[in-house]
């Protein structure tokens, strides 16, 4: 998890129970459900179109509307995460993130520092992205 989390344990018939007596609840869960399966859809068109510099650039992106917080110097991502993380996140080895981060850096489009992660320019990282009209 990335930020602090809680995890509990409910057996599949008292949750199906559960849901049958509280249809409010079963709507959420399925409101919910629907969600991921739309993330997971975009997360494999993903994989299959964008190239693995556009997915970090994606990835930092989200990072950055999902934790981030807006300061004089940019969008700082509240997270401390490693190349090893981020990898992880992209399948992708963290050698290939360290030397990816290092040219979003020369470009001045990031700044990345024992983990602390800041978008200079949020506008340009979006261009990477975004297929031209």
């Amino acid at each position: 998890a990335l930020t602090d989390s809680v995890a509990g344990w409910i057996s599949s018939a008292d949750l199906q129970e559960l849901l049958r007596r509280n249809s409010s609840l079963a709507l959420e869960a399925q409101k919910r459900l629907a969600g991921e399966v739309k993330e997971l859809r975009m997360r494999l068109a993903e994989q299959a179109y964008l190239g693995t510099r556009e997915r970090l650039i994606k990835l930092i992106l989200e990072l950055g509307e999902r934790y981030g917080h807006r300061s004089d110097h940019g969008l700082i991502i509240d997270l401390k995460l490693t190349e090893r993380e981020l990898a992880g996140m992209l399948g992708n080895t963290p050698e290939w993130v360290c030397k990816q981060i290092g040219v979003l850096k020369s470009r001045g489009l990031i700044a990345y520092r024992r983990g602390e992660l800041i978008i200079l320019n949020e506008t340009e990282l979006l261009r990477y992205i975004t297929p031209p009209p």
